[in-house]
């Protein structure tokens, strides 16, 4: 008997994970470092991962005007620092919609490991400087710009 329950605990585990990391490959709107049971970053941190390690920072920029939200909030924060940094600067239309998001009540959804999930809106997150999500998305943002 003990021998059964072990063989179709086996069995139905990776059955049950499955659907956790399938559904994150069609979750574009999450912004996630390390979702699901297999610890794996959502479609848009990988995205602008890319962008970040190729330093191209005009397309990061554009993002800000980009359709999806998990897009523009990384590209608000990147941007906020590749600006502090004086790597881009943000004038015109850019720097109106960098303020714009930044008051906005566009919302947003953060995924880490299988448990936390947290939905707030560009303001809620951006007003508050200690907001676990927005620090670990600084730290991303530090950790993967390349200075000259």
């Amino acid at each position: 008997m003990v021998r059964l329950t072990v063989i179709v605990l086996l069995c139905l585990g990776p059955i049950s994970t499955y659907g956790q990391e399938k559904g994150l490959d069609l979750d574009n709107s999450v912004v996630g470092f390390a979702c699901g049971i297999g610890g794996r970053q959502s479609e848009p941190v990988q995205k602008l991962e890319r962008l970040l390690v190729a330093r191209n920072y005009a397309h990061i920029r554009a993002l800000l005007i980009s359709g999806n939200n998990a897009e523009k909030f990384l590209a608000l924060v990147i941007c906020e620092h590749l600006h502090e940094k004086g790597l881009i600067s943000l004038f015109g239309v850019y720097y109106g919609k960098y303020q714009e998001l930044k008051q906005s009540d566009l919302n947003l959804r953060f995924c880490n490991g299988c448990t936390h999930h947290a939905k707030y809106t560009f303001k809620e997150i951006m007003d508050n400087e200690k907001n676990s999500d927005l620090m670990r998305t600084r730290e991303w943002v530090r950790n993967n710009i390349r200075l000259p």
